[in-house]
């Protein structure tokens, strides 16, 4: 703290500090053994702006800018104790002894089993490869294989789209397979990959991110946020023009991954007693990542999937922020 000047009597204090608070400088009175008022600025940043004003305010402490200062300090102070309340209320609700190793002992099972489901699906589909020299005939409409082996089956079921139908036919309805009842399609290519490092790499993530939401909200926000940001990362990614990379050809954990992330990185910033936080310089590392995805450097990316799952995720923060409160 930085003293910054002296008033004659306490009520000059108090209109002075009236008006710095709501110019958001915090400053403190403290009276002198010789009667008068030493004033103090918490932040020295602020000092040369606290000095101009106590030059202005010495000039007229009768200035409307000074008189209209009380009512909304008044108003700030009003605002600043009822924060403090909420705050007291939380400290008291927070059982004895939470801490980190309390919040990392808490179960994780969706976590755990989105990863298991993802390692056995792709490995079952092996990791989407479709080999050449199939035998096939188009049979109204629809690509008929002969002695179709599983993963293969299994992976035309999975994809939003059967990628036989929509490659060797005319129908390009990104939909197709959903209209006809199938509307696990929108979320199941979430737990297909291409490779074993887009797989290592997506579940990770995973197990950091969707980790981090499960303890703190429980394993039904996780499982809704996860679907939810999936399926709106496949839908915008099958919509979203060629020209531009969309195709409902697309499998991967990572358009819902970024839906985790951008809700992790956006709730603290319109809740600001948010538990979790992440580093600028992980923020700057996936962003980057997802830029640099968009270039030639990274080809094959579905990367309207990464833009709709992060925006999904950051959409729903002003309703989770309401209904999803931190255990």
């Amino acid at each position: 703290m930085r003293k910054f000047g002296t008033l004659a009597n306490q009520e000059l204090a108090q209109k002075l500090t009236d008006y710095l608070l709501i110019q958001q400088i915090v400053v403190s009175a403290e009276e002198s053994s010789q009667g008068t008022w030493d004033m103090w600025v918490r932040d020295e940043d602020k000092l040369p702006i606290a000095r101009g004003v106590m030059d202005r305010f010495l000039s007229d402490p009768n200035a409307a800018e000074f008189q209209q200062a009380s009512q909304q300090a008044k108003q700030i102070r009003k605002l600043q104790a009822a924060e403090a309340q909420r705050r007291a209320k939380l400290v008291r609700k927070m059982p004895q002894g939470a801490g980190p190793g309390m919040f990392l002992s808490r179960p994780i099972p969706v976590t755990i089993g989105v990863i298991v489901i993802a390692i056995i699906a792709s490995l079952l589909t092996k990791f989407g490869e479709i080999r050449g020299g199939l035998a096939y005939r188009i049979v109204d409409g629809n690509v008929v294989v002969q002695d179709e082996p599983f993963g293969l089956k299994l992976y035309r079921a999975m994809m939003m789209v059967d990628p036989l139908d929509y490659r060797y036919t005319d129908n390009k309805d990104p939909l197709a397979e959903i209209r006809k009842g199938q509307v696990w399609r929108l979320i199941t290519p979430i737990f297909l990959h291409g490779s074993i490092m887009h797989l290592a790499f997506n579940m990770l993530a995973m197990y950091s991110l969707g980790g981090i939401i499960e303890r703190l909200h429980g394993s039904w926000v996780l499982l809704l946020l996860t679907l939810g940001t999936g399926a709106i990362a496949s839908l915008v990614q099958a919509f979203t023009p060629a020209a531009l990379g969309g195709s409902p050809i697309a499998l991967g954990a990572s358009g819902a991954i970024f839906g985790l992330f951008g809700y992790l990185w956006v709730r603290p910033m319109l809740e600001p007693m948010f538990p979790i936080r992440i580093p600028q310089s992980s923020v700057v590392m996936i962003m980057g990542w997802m830029f640099l995805c968009m270039t030639p450097i990274i080809p094959n990316v579905a990367n309207a999937a990464h833009v709709g799952g992060l925006l999904a995720g950051i959409a729903v923060v002003p309703l989770a922020i309401k209904f999803w409160p931190v255990r």
